[in-house]
């Protein structure tokens, strides 16, 4: 008997093509539209966060690669994105749909949605993504999140039907901080590689000024929570040696942290070796990654490292730090070299992967390997699409 088609509802504070909020943008929306390819309907509500408004329209349905969605007004400060309507929306909507996911915590969309569903007896599923790591929680505006965690986000955690963790790590180190009383599973993030085709651009000659100039790659968003400070010196350690090696810092910047970073560059005399790019897509990311001697990640916390899977389906090494989710994975394959969250290990790894260069086209090559047996896209989203009904069937 053919399987009934599933109606999912997502939710989120922030959707594609806001690109300056990170990895989620792209991996949720990826998520999606291969939903639909397998025959799940699929539609989005979020906030117009991250997004012009001459490139939107507001409350109505837009079509993005088969995914319905809508965009709503947001007040106030962006990362909490605070939108009566979309409530009013979520409120009218939820009992269509066989399930709400949810991507977030700390954002009003969370609460909104998950509300919705109670209201309305409609089971939700939770993807925190990172967001309630121990190092997040504590680190920044820790008061504030304390207060909002025990006053709103921990029943709407808790009274989800299941959590979403994207990595082993996460999961782990998540139930053993907040011991939330939710079921909970793990599905990877998916890439799609076909994206991650050859380019002609030269991203050397543009961004370099040579054809020929080598380069490391840090890609991601500009924040404390990338582990820059300790890249950094560790570069500058690396340049006594290497001074023709140029490091190209690509992302947004989160916060004025770019500031910061000049003040480190500025310290350690190495302001000349360092290029900052901005936020790169397109051909101009896809040509940073090809034609990197290496990518490197060491952030304190990371739940996934989306940028650390795209480096590996780029055929570059890897460096990044045993706090970035995935590090798991690439350690048991042997598919990138993993350091500890300090400057001098960093180096170290910097030092073995430049001395070995037969080791690390091996492990690029396991790390492409790795990608194309464990992360692709459609795989990752029929796990979803099997969740989801495992979650419906428990229910009845």
């Amino acid at each position: 008997m053919k399987k009934k088609s599933l109606r999912i509802l997502h939710v989120s504070p922030s959707y594609y093509p806001a690109f300056s909020y990170g990895g989620p943008i792209h991996s949720v929306h990826l998520l999606n539209k291969n939903l639909v390819k397998l025959g799940v309907h699929v539609d989005v509500i979020t906030s117009n966060a991250g997004l012009k408004d001459q490139d939107i329209t507001l409350y109505k349905w837009q079509n993005i690669d088969n995914v319905r969605v809508m965009y709503c007004k947001y007040y106030g400060y962006h990362h909490f994105t605070f939108s009566p309507r979309m409530f009013y929306h979520l409120l009218r909507m939820v009992k269509n749909y066989d399930l709400i996911h949810i991507t977030a915590v700390w954002n009003f969309p969370v609460v909104a949605a998950s509300i919705a569903c109670r209201v309305h007896n409609v089971p939700y599923v939770i993807s925190p993504r990172g967001t309630i790591y121990a190092q997040t929680l504590l680190k920044k505006s820790r008061y504030i999140k304390k207060l909002y965690y025990h006053l709103i986000a921990k029943s709407c955690l808790n009274k989800s039907a299941a959590l979403h963790f994207t990595t082993q790590d996460e999961q782990q180190k998540v139930q053993h901080f907040l011991r939330l009383k939710a079921k909970n599973f793990v599905i990877a993030n998916g890439i799609d590689l076909k994206d991650f085709t050859t380019t002609n651009y030269d991203f050397s000659l543009n961004y370099l000024g040579d054809s020929s100039a080598k380069y490391i790659l840090f890609l991601s968003r500009i924040n404390w929570k990338k582990g820059l400070d300790l890249l950094l010196p560790a570069y500058a350690e690396f340049c006594k040696e290497h001074s023709q090696i140029f490091l190209v810092i690509a992302g947004p910047d989160e916060n004025n942290y770019v500031q910061y970073l000049h003040e480190l560059l500025d310290k350690h005399n190495i302001e000349k070796q360092v290029i900052f790019t901005g936020l790169i897509t397109g051909e101009k990311k896809l040509a940073a990654y090809q034609q990197a001697l290496c990518f490197v990640l060491p952030s304190y916390s990371e739940n996934f490292g989306m940028v650390a899977i795209e480096a590996l389906a780029c055929n570059t090494p890897i460096i990044i730090s045993n706090r970035v989710g995935i590090y798991l994975d690439i350690q048991q394959h042997n598919a990138g070299f993993i350091c500890d969250i300090n400057s001098p290990s960093v180096l170290q790894q910097l030092k073995v992967l430049w001395n070995n260069k037969e080791l690390a086209s091996q492990t690029a090559t396991r790390g492409r390997n790795l990608v194309n047996n464990s992360y692709s896209a459609p795989a990752i989203s029929s796990l979803m699409e099997q969740q989801y009904r495992k979650i419906l069937c428990e229910r009845k």
